[in-house]
């Protein structure tokens, strides 16, 4: 990883895709994994539910005098959950935002500089407004390619580990048969 450098001065053609971001990332680490955890911790609600209803179901069907007790006790659990979820939602975005927000301004800036390097004869053949406008959408792309890589791959692979694991608890048969049909 490359230390004390400026975006503008990364050099693009020589790394892999996964080297690249991670470098433009660089300097808001720290954001995006607050961001992370947050995520998770957001996300919660969605994993557990089927784990609760599924709780819920077991102390119908069973029936007996701590029913209720059950119910209630899956009913506080689950609702806890949703109460964080608002919490934890708005320091997400808060902290994914400020690194994204932080990333943008530095390969905007980090674009413009190296466009004012160009030579003149550039700049009289390439129209600057084109230019600049393909600058700024590219820039965009990569903030909503971080965006998406946060809420949608990251709370795809929890979704994929808490069953696995929920399974695995639960059946470790029926979790082996999970692997072997995705693989193959």
């Amino acid at each position: 990883m490359i230390k004390n450098k400026g975006i503008h001065e990364l050099k693009f053609s020589d790394k892999s895709q996964l080297r690249l971001l991670f470098s433009i990332i660089g300097q808001e680490k720290r954001n995006f994994i607050y961001a992370l955890l947050l995520l998770i911790i957001k996300h919660s609600p969605a994993m557990f539910l089927p784990i609760i209803i599924g709780n819920v179901i077991n102390a119908i069907i069973a029936g007996g005098p701590e029913t209720i007790e059950k119910i209630l006790l899956n009913t506080a659990f689950i609702s806890a959950l949703l109460v964080q979820n608002i919490v934890t939602h708005t320091w997400f975005v808060r902290y994914l935002s400020k690194a994204n927000r932080s990333i943008e301004k530095r390969l905007r800036s980090a674009l413009v500089k190296r466009m004012q390097e160009l030579s003149i004869a550039f700049h009289e053949r390439f129209k600057s407004g084109r230019l600049q406008s393909k600058v700024l959408r590219d820039v965009d792309v990569i903030e909503i390619m971080l965006r998406q890589m946060m809420n949608v791959v990251v709370t795809g692979s929890l979704n994929i580990l808490f069953a696995m694991v929920a399974t695995l608890m639960q059946n470790w048969f029926v979790a082996l048969f999970y692997v072997v049909t995705e693989i193959g």
